[in-house]
């Protein structure tokens, strides 16, 4: 009897954490993010007035400028642009005015209301100077364009095309994070919390051309470590996609080219021969040099940047003589604490930091997810994980070099202009250093984890409420 009534305990026990554990499967990844990406991404576009994310004037008019079917920017005289409506900046005067770099100033929202009647009159244009974004290929602004040529072919003004770009935005970089969570076989958790800081998600709900950037970097690093741990020789169709991708993020933006080594991550004996290994590592690289090279004769160079004491030529002669201050400096910036917070969330025009404390939490989880997510099948050896900090660094060393050279005046002691968001395409890679193969846990923290990522979002709401209507 007491052995009938302890199998009875036993089992109950048993069926009761069968529930618990059905209860908890609900929370994956992959049903939790379109979710809060699509929730929280549209109240970050309603909240955030216009041109309150960096630079988002210029993309504005650029995706305006895909939109109709114009791929590449205007040269008039020594400035870069297109030949846009008049309203679009009789909208931005209407809904912000000249309040954009002025951290103290509130959004009046009679004033962004009152923009909805203003008209498009397309057939009225001016120039528009925006050579600063006039580099990004025509890809980065796919999702915008699309979303912004339908509400205008319905008859919205500016103020109706303006937001349906940052939905278009939202919409397209919220694909492409989702197929990445898809690809990747490990770390699903670490990659969804990445693609929802705030930082991450203010830009994917803005015009700016970084929300591609982004998605694209994620999905090809997702590429990349699935072509690398799924077991058999490699597909021909998973080695043209990630050639692909590769051409794409190359493309996206030249500082995360040296993502592009994540291809090594691939074992040699997934070819037939080492000879065809390094071949098609060597196709690869032209395929994704090239696009960069291709691309970059449709551009204007360095007659898009007009920044005074700026010259990305002189800049490029005094960074080769002062190799070791340039080594310093950067180190030096990338190491500083405001800057690492500033990955998680630094918005608006840089003004409005999070609490650092809740900051240091983030980092805290993300660290964990790595060491909780873990498959004992697929592991990742020394030699994977010197290729991801390889690639880590070189964006970054890429990244920093770039901005000082296109911002900065000549012989600056500090790169002008560095952000935190500049690393959202670095982060997947540097934390899969971390990845622990162990056995995962029983219980999936998978409803503890949604809710972390839900409740930071909802205390960034709150601070973005504050800063543009409130106080």
């Amino acid at each position: 009897m007491s052995h009938a009534l302890s199998d009875q305990k036993q089992g109950s026990s048993a069926a009761a954490s069968g529930k618990r554990r059905g209860w908890t499967s609900h929370f994956t990844p992959l049903r939790m993010f379109l979710p809060l990406a699509w929730i929280f991404g549209s109240l970050f576009a309603i909240v955030t007035p216009p041109y309150q994310v960096p630079d988002e004037i210029q993309h504005f008019h650029r995706a305006y400028q895909v939109s109709e079917g114009r791929l590449t920017a205007y040269l008039r005289g020594k400035e870069v642009g297109g030949y846009l409506p008049e309203s679009l900046e009789t909208f931005g005067y209407r809904a912000w005015g000249n309040r954009t770099f002025n951290p103290e100033l509130k959004a009046n929202s009679r004033d962004i209301r009152a923009a909805r009647s203003i008209p498009l009159d397309p057939q009225t244009r001016q120039f528009y100077f925006f050579g600063n974004v006039s580099w990004h290929s025509p890809t980065n602004y796919f999702s915008q364009a699309v979303a912004m040529a339908i509400a205008r072919h319905i008859g919205f003004g500016p103020m109706g095309i303006f937001y349906a770009g940052r939905i278009g935005n939202l919409l397209g970089w919220s694909l492409l994070v989702y197929f990445a969570l898809r690809l990747i076989p490990i770390l699903r958790w670490t990659m969804l919390l990445l693609a929802l800081t705030p930082m991450s998600l203010a830009q994917a709900a803005s015009l700016s051309a970084d929300a591609t950037v982004n998605g694209v970097s994620f999905l090809f690093v997702a590429a990349a470590v699935r072509c690398a741990l799924k077991e058999g020789s490699l597909q021909s169709a998973r080695l043209v996609g990630l050639n692909f991708l590769g051409a794409i993020v190359a493309l996206a933006k030249t500082a995360y080219f040296p993502l592009t080594i994540l291809f090594l991550l691939i074992p040699p004996d997934k070819f037939s021969s080492r000879r065809r290994y390094w071949l098609a590592f060597a196709i690869f690289m032209l395929i994704c040099a090239g696009t960069i090279v291709a691309w970059s004769r449709c551009t204007y160079g360095a007659e898009s940047y007009s920044m005074q004491d700026v010259s990305p030529y002189r800049q490029a002669i005094y960074m080769l003589h002062h190799p070791l201050r340039m080594v310093h400096m950067e180190v030096g910036m990338l190491l500083a604490v405001p800057f690492i917070g500033s990955i998680i969330g630094q918005l608006g025009w840089h003004e409005i930091r999070l609490w650092f404390p809740l900051t240091v939490v983030y980092f805290g989880v993300l660290f964990w997810t790595t060491q909780i997510d873990g498959k004992p099948i697929l592991r990742i050896n020394l030699r994977q994980r010197v290729i991801f900090l390889a690639a880590a660094l070189g964006c970054t060393a890429a990244a920093f070099s770039l901005i000082y050279l296109t911002f900065t005046k000549v012989g600056g002691t500090s790169v002008n202009g560095l952000q935190g968001r500049y690393m959202i395409p670095i982060t997947v890679p540097f934390f899969l250093i971390f990845y622990s193969a162990r056995q995962p846990r029983r219980d999936p923290p998978g409803a503890f984890l949604t809710a972390f990522s839900a409740g930071f979002l909802v205390y960034t709401l709150v601070v973005l409420v504050r800063r543009f209507y409130i106080w």
